[in-house]
């Protein structure tokens, strides 16, 4: 009888029938849950082809944040609060131990743009009810002035330091002699303006008759029939196959899963390198070897030397003329003066006066 009352009132009809909604709420959002790794994998594999470049960042980001919610004990996407994204941005840093957080002001920024790309998927899929990832944001950083090695002995000196770490090896605890490959690296890396990645993923087929051919990691580009010195080519030549580098290749290990692992650990070897030198700047400032300076040596070199800004791009293998300005906008105006430079003294010689500082010239001089 009394359950039979209670089917009839209305106030606990109603209360029923909101239970049973709430429940149903519930139920359906159970049946969405879905875990990271999962909902990682169907985001990646619903992009629309990129470029290999963004293929490989997306990839990069799939599997940091697979490693980060593994170790937060993460299953289900749900379990990400907005808390948790906020702390592990912070973690970024160019200087942390943790390879994973190791990045650049730049990539930190790119890898901001992935997440929240991610995450406002998730939502439009509706795995998630709201983006977690709103807290994490973008930050303005100082850019890294482009630097090149002022001088041949500053090269002579990042060379002669590779011996030096080699001598120190057993004391770093560093067993491996990798000394040679890395005058071999850098040797590349000088004379051909390539990025470390390209130079550690370096086939042996590649260089053929003294000339080299590869395709690019980053910007999935060719290279072909770049003309190699004989210094390039002897360097080279001096690494022999070793039973820890991958069949067909010069540098990459076999333990190197992807190329990201790959240049981590080839750029805490080539960091090392740091104790052993005492480069400076035009200024007289005290600046730390990177890798990176070897390509910028080349291309400004090339750009002091005259070569049009557009074959220097070219030869960069960037993805245009501005990006290859925006960079190395310092040398173009150097080239540029230069040239006035140049022109000055030719029309001199041709028997024109100038007057520089306030002082007025004599046929065929120039009065600085």
């Amino acid at each position: 009888m009394r359950r039979e009352i209670d089917a009839r009132d209305p106030v606990k009809r109603a209360l029923r029938e909101i239970e049973e909604r709430e429940a149903a709420k519930e139920a359906e959002k159970q049946a969405r849950q879905i875990t990271v790794n999962s909902a990682l994998d169907e985001w990646l594999a619903g992009l629309p082809k990129r470029s290999r470049s963004r293929t490989v960042q997306f990839n990069s980001l799939k599997s940091k944040l697979k490693s980060w919610a593994a170790e937060q004990g993460i299953v289900n996407l749900g379990e990400i609060k907005p808390a948790m994204l906020y702390a592990w941005r912070g973690s970024w840093s160019p200087e942390t131990e943790n390879p994973r957080d190791r990045l650049a002001p730049a990539t930190q920024n790119l890898y901001v743009s992935h997440l929240h790309r991610f995450f406002k998927w998730a939502v439009q899929a509706e795995y998630l009810e709201k983006d977690p990832s709103l807290l994490v944001k973008r930050q303005k950083y100082e850019h890294v002035q482009t630097q090149p090695l002022t001088s041949q002995a500053q090269f002579e000196q990042v060379m002669a330091a590779t011996y030096k770490l080699d001598a120190d090896r057993y004391t770093l605890r560093d067993v491996p002699e990798y000394g040679r490959d890395l005058r071999a690296i850098f040797t590349l890396m000088r004379w051909t303006g390539i990025r470390l990645v390209d130079a550690l993923m370096l086939r042996r087929n590649a260089v053929t008759d003294g000339r080299l051919n590869l395709t690019t990691k980053k910007t999935h580009k060719a290279i072909k029939d770049r003309p190699l010195p004989e210094g390039v080519i002897d360097a080279l030549n001096a690494v022999p196959v070793q039973p820890h580098v991958r069949n067909g290749y010069y540098f990459w290990s076999a333990n190197s899963n992807d190329e990201d692992n790959l240049t981590i650990v080839w750029s805490q070897r080539i960091k090392k390198l740091n104790q052993y030198l005492s480069l400076t700047d035009d200024d007289g400032k005290t600046m730390e070897f990177r890798s990176h300076m070897l390509r910028d040596t080349f291309a400004v070199e090339l750009l002091m030397q005259g070569m049009p800004l557009e074959d220097v791009s070219y030869l960069l293998t960037h993805d245009s003329v501005k990006m290859t300005e925006k960079y190395y906008a310092k040398w173009v105006s150097k080239r540029r003066n230069k040239v006035h430079d140049d022109l000055q003294q030719a029309l001199t010689r041709m028997g024109a006066e100038f007057v520089l500082n306030g002082g007025v010239g004599e046929v065929g001089k120039v009065v600085v």
